[in-house]
């Protein structure tokens, strides 16, 4: 079993892995390096989800066909239900103990399993056979550590208070750390020394309520009231960097689910959503279809370029545009709804 953060500095593909823990930024993390991997490997990526009512022979029998266009391939392979039962155990041993040529298999349960489980012989097969990946959320007394690590990886440095005042202000929340730590590098730029100060200023500011603010406004589908949100926060001097980088999550999140509704809960974890609010995005994703999204992506890049000065325009009309459209309001959009 190796620590989570140990295999992070050194990723590799296994030909079998187990993701033993539920952090869905640690997951992300995890699943982020092993794609460039495959990328660089030349391999066909494959998501799978099993539940209670899967064909395991027939599983069986989809995980042993060759890819036919790539050199290998990365199964991602979710456990709907935790742990796989008595067939998927069996099925998992024999992929442990006979494992395809170029092939790499993560298996990543619904959630996080037991030390009962991980004494299983199906995930001890994996430990002999490959790797477990154990991923811990660090105490919160370590989380202001962790912030500051985290903090490099945007180029950022942060002293020991002001990691504290996120650590706090994120409770926790890894994936609500890192999204901070993203927003302060749009800000204030790589190399930036951030100070508690900026912290407070960013992460618990109305500005930062605002945004949230338009996530449930474009969420319920609320034009107008999303529209006034963004006014406030265009008027009250937040970036146009900030709000292209929600509407752009959203956005990116909206064509997953319209486009694969079957990996819905594979975007939900890598995203951090609540089980709360996924409703609301399934809602959302159905107001377009999957091409419409993707050039909602464009007007999305096109609004960065104009933030940033690479584009001529006003970037408060396109941002209005792409707000519109997400809730749903399709005469306000031109090109994206046809």
């Amino acid at each position: 079993m190796i620590e989570v953060d140990n295999f992070l500095r050194q990723p590799r593909l296994y030909p079998i892995l187990l993701l033993a823990g539920d952090d869905p930024f640690y997951r992300r993390e995890v699943l982020d390096a092993l794609r460039a991997l495959a990328r660089e490997a030349d391999y066909e990526r494959i998501t799978l989800e099993t539940d209670r009512d899967t064909d395991w022979p027939a599983l069986a029998e989809q995980l042993r066909a060759p890819g036919l266009f790539s050199q290998g391939q990365l199964i991602e392979l979710t456990l709907g239900n935790g742990a796989p039962g008595r067939e998927g155990a069996e099925l998992i041993r024999a992929l442990a103990h006979q494992p395809a040529p170029d092939q790499t298999v993560v298996l990543i349960p619904h959630e996080s399993l037991s030390n009962q489980q991980l004494r299983s012989a199906w995930a001890q097969a994996v430990q002999q056979q490959g790797e477990v990946i154990q991923i811990r959320t660090p105490p919160l007394a370590q989380l202001p550590r962790w912030c500051q690590q985290r903090a490099g990886h945007y180029g950022l440095t942060l002293d020991f208070e002001a990691a504290a005042v996120l650590a706090e202000r994120s409770e926790g929340n890894l994936l609500a750390a890192d999204q901070a730590l993203e927003i302060l590098q749009l800000r204030y730029g790589e190399g930036a020394r951030i100070t508690p100060e900026q912290v407070i200023e960013n992460v618990a500011d109305q500005a930062h309520y605002e945004l949230f603010a338009l996530s449930d406004r474009l969420l319920a589908g609320e034009v107008l009231e999303a529209l006034h949100v963004l006014e406030r926060l265009l008027a009250g001097g937040t970036a146009v960097q900030l709000v292209v980088w929600l509407l752009g999550r959203e956005v990116r999140l909206g064509y997953q689910l319209a486009a694969f509704p079957e990996r819905a809960q594979q975007w939900f974890r890598e995203q951090g959503i609540w089980k709360s609010r996924q409703n609301a995005y399934r809602r959302m994703a159905e107001r377009l279809r999957p091409a419409q999204w993707a050039r909602l992506l464009a007007r999305v890049a096109e609004a960065d370029q104009i933030g940033k000065g690479a584009l001529p325009g006003d970037p408060a009309r396109v941002l209005a545009d792409i707000v519109a459209a997400l809730c749903g309001a399709d005469q306000t959009l031109e090109g994206v709804m046809t």
